[in-house]
């Protein structure tokens, strides 16, 4: 019998070791996963959270993840118990073990404001983001509708840029503008360079042979007051055109494209009814549709219930704001924005308490 415990406590330490030996490597594998996906989700609800909040003029907050720690605890326990009866010569053995694991993450956030993060938040992007993005894979009607307010005084809904207005805004040449600059991009016809010359940047758009004379070139140059038929334009920031060589854009702050999209975000009826929220009125005097500005490149719905299939969703004011996992084209432009979001990001002062949030 002494034999036959020394086996079995053998077996139940081997077991309880290999517990101990093969825990820790599949709770980081997990742990990671886990955590990469939370911070991803939580800055998702993040951007639409704010942009439903500017929908009804509220206060965008932005917070900025320092930290994630976690604690783990594991507890392996075993043991054993025997019996004999002498009188007939009965015996009994018994074994037990028990593996405890627990885990205790903690969350840091920092509130993101002062002066510095206002000024970024405020200042036009730079135009050479448009070239970036372009060469990122970015379609280039997508960037010039998001980024830009006009291009050669062609206006792109330049009250959009703000608190939602009460009349329609001016933005169908704009539109046309960007979709032949789309057509010449999907043939490889054009490109956006950067050409950097001593202290400063020269930032060029480049029309290929083919393209010079063509007729989308053509009705391009004339809505822009540009000379025809040239292979390269300079492209400036400003809100005063230069005709002949060069195109001026005059582009939106980060705050600006962040009020853009919130303009089309659907709103409950009863929520408009009791007027938390402007209602933009088309010439015609009927109600102005948002989606025809921003050709329903990021469409927001609300639910008074939980959607089932949403790529991302926030619960405000009780409802439900999501993007409905299936529209691409609306998950593209929501992942744009945070490139840009990247792009006007710098070393910015963190002003405000550090807020430490154990997850359960």
């Amino acid at each position: 019998m002494r034999q036959i415990t020394r086996i079995l406590t053998l077996i139940l330490s081997s077991l309880v070791l290999n517990a101990c030996v093969g825990v820790g490597p599949r709770v980081m594998k997990t742990a990671l996963t886990s955590y990469d996906e939370a911070v991803a989700q939580t800055q998702s609800q993040q951007l639409l959270l704010n942009l439903v909040r500017l929908r009804y003029r509220d206060v965008p907050v932005f917070l900025q993840i320092n930290s994630i720690s976690a604690q783990y605890e594991f507890k392996a326990s075993a043991g054993m118990s025997a019996g004999y009866n002498t009188g007939s010569r009965d015996s009994s053995l018994g074994a037990s073990g028990g593996i405890g694991f627990s885990e205790r993450p903690t969350l840091s956030m920092t509130p993101l404001q002062g002066e510095a993060f206002v000024r970024r938040m405020l200042s036009p992007i730079p135009a050479q983001s448009v070239a970036v993005l372009f060469h990122s894979g970015w379609r280039i009607d997508r960037i010039l509708r998001s980024l830009a307010q006009g291009i050669n005084l062609i206006p792109n809904a330049p009250n959009a840029s703000s608190p939602t207005p009460d009349i329609e805004p001016e933005y169908r040449k704009f539109k046309r503008l960007t979709t032949l600059l789309r057509k010449l991009q999907k043939q490889h016809l054009i490109d956006l360079g950067i050409n950097r010359e001593a202290d400063r940047q020269q930032f060029f758009m480049l029309v290929a042979p083919a393209a010079r004379e063509s007729e989308e070139m053509r009705e391009i140059a004339s809505l822009l007051d540009l000379t025809p038929g040239q292979g390269s334009y300079r492209v400036a920031t400003s809100i005063y055109p230069q005709a002949g060589e060069t195109i001026t854009i005059n582009m939106r702050s980060y705050s600006g494209i962040l009020y853009y999209f919130s303009h089309a975000i659907e709103v409950p009826e009863e929520h408009i009814r009791d007027g938390l929220v402007t209602i933009t009125k088309a010439t015609d005097g009927e109600n102005f549709d948002w989606n025809e500005v921003s050709d329903g490149m990021l469409r927001v719905h609300s639910s008074s219930s939980r959607p089932k299939k949403a790529s991302v969703a926030v619960f405000y004011r009780d409802h439900y704001y999501y993007i409905d996992d299936a529209d691409l084209n609306s998950k593209s432009t929501f992942s744009m924005l945070y490139e840009v979001a990247g792009l006007m990001a710098g070393d910015v002062e963190n002003a405000g308490p550090v807020l430490t949030l154990p997850l359960q």
